[in-house]
């Protein structure tokens, strides 16, 4: 039997790796990982302060009742041919807009809470609590290890010698 072997450098990787940056700026409230350590997937890692969007929230809510309140009115009104068509169907949109806006103060509040996409070990932080961050603050990176990759290359040469599932040495 006769064997070739081909010896090239190479690096092994993470099999997955991200950069985790947040959706939203603000404050950073609290940072809830150590470096180095093994992290769940979904586990909560930084928590934004969202209080300010948390009061937009609960003031478009007061303002959603009012809504509900005036459409109810149109409504009755319109029912007794003493309200309009046009009136009641503004006060119909407000309504649908106001919880637009609500549906989208609840994602960015959700936004607040960033959590690992998969378990993995999570790297050095480039935060600190109290810090304010933008979207373009790196807070860290994490690296699932449980598996590898190794990244090489061969000459050409030898590509027609390699095949798909063939052993590899490294």
């Amino acid at each position: 039997s006769f064997e070739e072997v081909i010896t090239v450098p190479g690096k092994t990787m993470p099999f997955e790796q991200v950069q985790v940056y947040s959706e939203i700026n603000g404050r950073l409230k609290k940072i809830h990982f150590s470096e180095g350590n093994t992290v769940k997937k979904g586990q909560l890692l930084v928590t934004m302060d969202t209080d300010i969007l948390q009061a937009e929230r609960n003031k478009l809510t007061v303002d959603l009742d009012l809504a509900q309140k005036d459409k109810a009115r149109k409504q009755t009104l319109l029912e007794s041919e003493a309200g309009t068509q046009e009136a009641f169907a503004q006060s119909e949109s407000r309504v649908n807009s106001i919880k637009a806006q609500i549906q989208s103060l609840d994602v960015q509040i959700s936004k607040g809470r960033i959590t690992a996409p998969f378990e993995g070990v999570v790297g050095l932080r480039s935060i600190s609590e109290g810090a304010f961050i933008t979207t373009n603050d790196l807070l860290t990176v994490l690296a699932q290890t449980n598996q590898l990759k190794v990244d090489f290359s061969i000459a050409q040469s030898y590509a027609l010698k390699i095949e798909v599932g063939q052993k590899v040495t490294f």
